[in-house]
């Protein structure tokens, strides 16, 4: 009897540090990483500069990347085959190997043909 009263102790003792040791989720403001070195405002940059956050896709309802693409004034989107396949991205007149695509900071266009499998 005493070490069934232990055990449940023991037990109860272990699920409730367990309990404790959940976190919270925390919300973190969205960062632009820039080639400056200096942390600025995207607004005094003096560049274009278009960051599509994941909320976007389910507000919106985005199927694909292009989707998000098109919704942005200017970027004319252009599939090469078949829905799914590699796309070009146009910007505002430039050919697509002058349009850099970073997703998570990295570059997913090819530089020479400026083709993107999104």
């Amino acid at each position: 009897m005493r070490r069934t009263v232990g055990t449940v102790v023991m037990v109860t003792l272990m699920a409730a540090v367990a309990g404790e040791a959940q976190e919270e989720k925390q919300v973190v403001d969205p960062v632009v990483v820039t080639a400056t070195t200096v942390a600025t405002p995207s607004r005094q940059l003096g560049v274009a500069l278009n960051v599509i956050p994941g909320e976007d896709f389910k507000t919106y309802h985005y199927s694909t990347v292009d989707d998000a693409f098109r919704s942005i004034p200017g970027v004319n989107v252009t599939q090469q085959g078949s829905y799914g396949k590699v796309s070009n991205l146009s910007i505002r007149g430039a050919n697509a190997n002058q349009v850099l695509i970073l997703v998570d900071g990295v570059r997913v266009s090819s530089p020479t043909l400026g083709q993107t499998d999104l």
